[in-house]
């Protein structure tokens, strides 16, 4: 069901597999909330996936991303457990919002260039084991990544402005924290707890953006650098 140029729903319910024409711009709130989707493709022309659109979708296990996507809105993709891998690449997002991915299967996904912001609980509970952002990217909010048991690596900006609280708390494998890219602006902040419960991580080079980091979140670390300039 598409209403100028916005997806609003399917008729029939018991659809396995997707393809979106190309005539989409924008997809409802809740349009395949609690769907049957198992495969997905999604236009080149979508702009934006809006407040759960495909929440609750258990047997969503593959999506294509196009690159004319530039939204994910909150809880989109929540509690999509046979989701294992998103390639977001290509797409033009500037922020995943909150909640977006959380609780789903992911083990691997791949971030775009543009991107700037990961929003709260955006992949709290996922599978996810290594964590590569690009050098813009510029705030991780809270509870981000919380709890995300096989997470082994994470590689941040050199320019990242603020890590929010409990942001890799309980990340109980991470043991290596990486930077990539240059610094352009300082003052960035790790807020309490973003490292909380990290007990492999025994080492932490910060980047070159550190202006302020509570201590109590690294008081177990045998090893604490800071990131020289190139």
């Amino acid at each position: 069901m598409i209403e100028n140029g916005i997806l609003t729903g399917i008729k029939d319910p018991s659809l396995t597999q997707v393809v979106l024409p190309a005539e989409v711009k924008s997809i409802a709130s809740g349009a395949f909330w609690n769907s049957h989707i198992e495969s997905l493709v999604l236009n080149e022309g979508l702009e934006s996936i809006e407040l759960q659109a495909f929440s609750g979708s258990q047997k969503l296990a593959s999506v294509a991303f196009p690159a004319s996507l530039k939204e994910i809105g909150g809880h989109a993709f929540e509690d999509c457990v046979a989701l294992t891998e998103v390639d977001l690449s290509k797409t033009a997002l500037q922020e995943i919002s909150s909640d977006a991915f959380r609780e789903t299967g992911l083990k691997k996904v791949a971030f775009p260039a543009s991107l700037k912001k990961i929003g709260s609980q955006a992949f709290l509970g996922t599978h996810l084991e290594e964590v590569v952002f690009s050098a813009e990217l510029q705030e991780i909010d809270d509870e981000a990544f919380t709890g995300v048991a096989e997470l082994t690596s994470v590689t941040l900006s050199n320019n990242i402005q603020r890590i929010g609280y409990r942001a890799f708390s309980d990340c109980e494998q991470l043991n290596k924290v990486a930077y990539v890219g240059e610094m352009k602006t300082a003052d960035c902040m790790v807020e309490i707890g973003a490292f909380q419960n990290c007990t492999s991580l025994t080492s932490f080079t910060f980047p070159q953006s550190l202006s302020e980091v509570p201590r109590m979140d690294f008081c177990r670390l045998q090893k604490v650098e800071r990131n020289n300039p190139s």
